[in-house]
């Protein structure tokens, strides 16, 4: 079950209280605050009686929000913008134990640490990312959904709404022989503390079944031949060997899945 998101407000007139209380209301829907599955602390605030304007930046208590929430805010107001793509419009999507959906600005801290980790990028990439790497890759998922209507999740673990890790279906324009235009390619990559728990299975069978409903194609994936985990992973949820061939420089195996015949 959830915890209430419901703020606690100090002021003593009640005009004033509930004035406050909606227009937090507001400005937590406005700013995506509580995502679906994650179990966010009570927010406090403090509304001055005095000036009787509501300024985030002033007269929010940050001491129990997430500091990447934190940055979020302070972000956005300084800016003056608001999310034009809400993430609401990106479909979520629940396991046993995980909560997909789709990337918030303020998922850069994490998915910028998972991505600097040698240990998650040696059998995905040349070297690990930079920040400014990191919020490129978080930009071209959203612009995924907004262009193609498919694309990458946030994996969340349920339980205690920790970052799990990225999963999701996209189209790379990858210049590779054979050619993997038109058909979606699949991949998935987990921080280094959520590994060896069967995560990246659990997700990746909630993201095939989504793709089952919604495309007309097969979908594949691409792996490196000492990716052991991950050739585990992609033959559990129905992912099999098809051909090698070589990308950058590097050998690959392209593995395929082929649509499910819906009901």
């Amino acid at each position: 079950m959830h915890q209430s998101h419901r703020p606690r407000c100090y002021l003593a007139n009640p005009t004033a209280k509930l004035k406050a209380q909606s227009r937090f209301r507001d400005f937590r829907e406005a700013q995506e605050l509580s995502p679906d599955c994650h179990n966010y602390s009570h927010l406090t605030y403090i509304i001055s009686e005095v000036d009787g304007v509501f300024d985030p930046l002033k007269h929010f208590s940050f001491a129990e929000i997430r500091f990447s929430e934190r940055i979020t805010i302070e972000h956005r107001f300084r800016m003056q913008t608001t999310p034009i793509i809400a993430r609401s419009a990106i479909p979520s999507l629940e396991t046993e134990r995980l909560c997909l959906r789709g990337h918030c600005a303020h998922d850069l801290v994490e998915c910028a640490a998972m991505w600097a980790d040698p240990n998650v990028t040696r059998h995905i990439l040349e070297h690990p990312l930079s920040e400014e790497e990191a919020w490129a890759k978080l930009l071209r998922y959203v612009g995924h959904w907004a262009l193609l209507g498919f694309g990458y999740w946030v994996v969340v673990e349920k339980q205690t709404g920790d970052f799990v890790g990225e999963a999701g279906f996209a189209d790379y324009k990858r210049t590779i022989q054979p050619s993997l235009q038109g058909m979606p390619e699949i991949g998935w990559v987990l921080a280094s503390h959520a590994h060896g728990k069967g995560f990246a299975t659990e997700a990746v069978q909630a993201i095939t079944a989504w793709g089952d409903a919604h495309f007309q194609t097969s979908t594949r994936c691409i792996i490196t031949p000492e990716n052991a985990a991950s050739f585990r992973v992609a033959a559990k949820c129905g992912y099999s060997e098809i051909l090698r061939t070589i990308y950058k420089g590097r050998e690959i195996v392209i593995c395929e899945r082929k649509l499910k015949a819906r009901k």
